[in-house]
């Protein structure tokens, strides 16, 4: 869960936020202001990571060159909310309204490894806000979830929605991927907690509390999913068997 951490908020940052869990990282932990360094890019999502890194490097070093006033939206750590089908959200849903178990890495199980979201209305909302407020020459949010929740957390509101009860199991994330045969795909950001005070200070946007955009979601998929099949979801009649394969990792 730690893999793309520092493409994110840098080496330094990222040792402060694992060893100080209880001081959530701010908008100033991550400020690029120096020369993005080269890294070691194994897949398209890495890339995609460090090419925004890059482009908030640039951006800052730019500002006064080309004399625009510049907004830095972050949303943390994923974006999630109705009218998409992507993994983030659906991922977990379609596991709970499958009445199946749900496997996690045991990296998931404590609040050391918060769930931390940011719902797509609120990025609205600081995106609208920004345009609203007197621009400054260069200011950055951080626009997410206050609350974290764990994982067990999440997908007991998801279940609740549903009107189901899930079970949730744990093991190695190395023993995950053997049973996957490769690669178990999973929706899981980084096990780390942002600060979005800021937000709310200075655009005025509330959050949306968690089960509240939980339920708003839920409903759109409830009424418009109409369920593909994606790659996240191939291997789920192999996993609903893994808890024969060893009792000992359930949660």
């Amino acid at each position: 869960m730690h893999r793309h951490l520092d493409l994110i908020i840098g080496d330094g940052q990222r040792e402060r936020a694992l060893t100080e869990p209880s001081r959530p990282l701010k908008e100033i932990d991550a400020t690029f202001d120096e020369q993005v360094p080269k890294r070691n890019l194994n897949n398209a999502h890495d890339s995609y990571v460090y090419d925004k890194q890059r482009m908030e490097h640039w951006l800052r070093h730019h500002q006064e060159k080309y004399g625009v006033k510049i907004t830095v939206i972050r949303p943390l750590l994923q974006m999630v909310g109705p009218n998409t089908e992507d993994g983030r959200f659906a991922w977990f849903w379609l596991r709970v309204t499958d009445g199946g178990p749900i496997w996690l890495p045991g990296t998931a199980r404590h609040k050391a490894g918060p769930c931390q979201l940011s719902f797509s209305g609120d990025v609205a909302k600081a995106i609208h806000g920004a345009m609203n407020h007197a621009a400054k020459d260069y200011a950055v949010y951080n626009t997410g979830q206050p609350e974290l929740w764990t994982y067990e957390e999440y997908i007991g509101m998801l279940a609740a929605e549903a009107g189901r009860h899930t079970e949730v199991y744990y093991a190695p994330a190395e023993t995950l991927n053997t049973w996957a045969g490769g690669f178990y795909r999973i929706s899981l950001p980084y096990p780390v907690a942002f600060d979005v005070s800021k937000t709310e200070q200075e655009l005025g946007v509330k959050p949306t509390p968690m089960k509240e955009w939980v339920r708003e979601t839920a409903t759109w998929m409830t009424n418009h999913y109409r369920g593909m099949s994606p790659r996240w979801y191939e291997t789920r009649e192999n996993e609903i068997q893994w808890s024969s394969l060893n009792m000992t990792a359930r949660g």
